[in-house]
């Protein structure tokens, strides 16, 4: 199975101290709120955790949390700033044993990969959770494809893929989730990014 977009690994790489600046206090508060309530456990898997900003947060709060990203100097620049367990580990590529976490939140990470891709993923995602395990995934709201220029990665164009609420539903139903609860909200720059929390079956 084909590892993430080089391209956007490049970028990240390229841009990762301007990247870990521009995103370390843009903490998403309320959604890791509502993830934490419905979780049945301590252990949390943040995948594609940029900078570590997220796992810094939830360590803060005494979680167990590991982060993994395919950007080898996003990880570094995680390592140096966050005391917490990183590894280099593009989605598609996740190698802990099944049954390892009681939370894996994913924030603007999986909208980086083909639909194909992204649904082996969340089939991954499945066996890695724990019974009554929680998924978050935080996507950009739509149909087909995008391209985005972040301003943390030089207003350099990178395509994404886009998911209706129902379609992102559907792939985590068929997966073997529950979804817990959906919503869209606006984002800084004035995107519909889609919320979704779902529970293992």
């Amino acid at each position: 199975m084909p590892v993430s977009d080089p391209k956007v690994v490049e970028l990240y790489n390229a841009y990762a101290q301007q990247y870990f600046e521009y995103s370390y206090e843009k903490i998403l508060q309320y959604q890791l709120t509502q993830f934490l309530s419905f979780l049945p456990g301590r252990k949390i898997l943040d995948a594609g955790c940029g900078s570590g900003r997220d796992v810094e947060y939830l360590r803060e709060l005494g979680y167990d949390a590991v982060g993994i990203d395919a950007s080898e100097e996003l990880i570094k620049a995680a390592r140096e700033n966050v005391d917490a367990e990183f590894h280099v580990m593009p989605l598609e590529e996740m190698s802990f044993d099944d049954e390892s976490f009681d939370g894996i939140w994913c924030l603007a990470a999986l909208f980086y990969l083909s639909r194909e891709n992204a649904r082996n993923v969340v089939l991954k995602m499945h066996s890695l959770l724990r019974k009554d395990g929680v998924l978050y995934l935080g996507l950009l709201e739509g149909t087909g494809t995008s391209v985005i220029r972040e301003k943390a990665l030089n207003l350099e164009p990178v395509e994404v893929q886009l998911y209706t609420q129902q379609e992102i539903e559907n792939l985590l139903e068929e997966s073997g989730f529950d979804i817990i609860t959906a919503y869209i909200e606006e984002g800084e720059d004035g995107e519909p990014w889609l919320n979704v929390f779902a529970r293992k079956r």
